[in-house]
């Protein structure tokens, strides 16, 4: 939005702050940013899980860094090279500063997670 590339970018024609950019060297383009309420003058701001510890029984705790009015999925893939991934779990509300969620692996052996922004 334009509000967001004013407080963020210092206009809405700055030279290096287009959707595709990365203003900050980050990784995340600026619109990913933008969709994941991340700042992207900052390059420690960006989603990803922050951490990942073993649970009693077959769970793991995810924990990543949230952003205000935000809803997650975590999804799971067992090989990088054999796509779709699928969702383990979704409609995960927002808690800011860190979302932390629970993650039931029975019977994974394992494979690769992500934290994604369903809106």
């Amino acid at each position: 939005s334009d509000d967001w590339e004013n407080t963020y970018l210092g206009g809405t024609n700055a030279s290096s702050g287009t959707a595709g950019e990365d203003y900050d060297g980050d990784g995340f383009c600026d619109l990913h940013e933008y969709i994941a309420g991340t700042d992207p003058t900052l390059p420690g701001s960006l989603l990803k899980i922050a951490d990942v510890t073993h649970d009693t029984g077959d769970g793991y705790v995810f924990q990543w860094p949230s952003a205000p009015g935000k809803v997650y999925s975590v999804e799971w893939i067992a090989d990088m090279m054999t796509p779709p991934w699928g969702t383990v779990a979704s409609n995960i509300v927002a808690s800011p500063p860190l979302n932390v969620h629970t993650i039931s692996v029975t019977g994974v052996k394992s494979g690769f997670y992500r934290v994604d922004v369903q809106h």
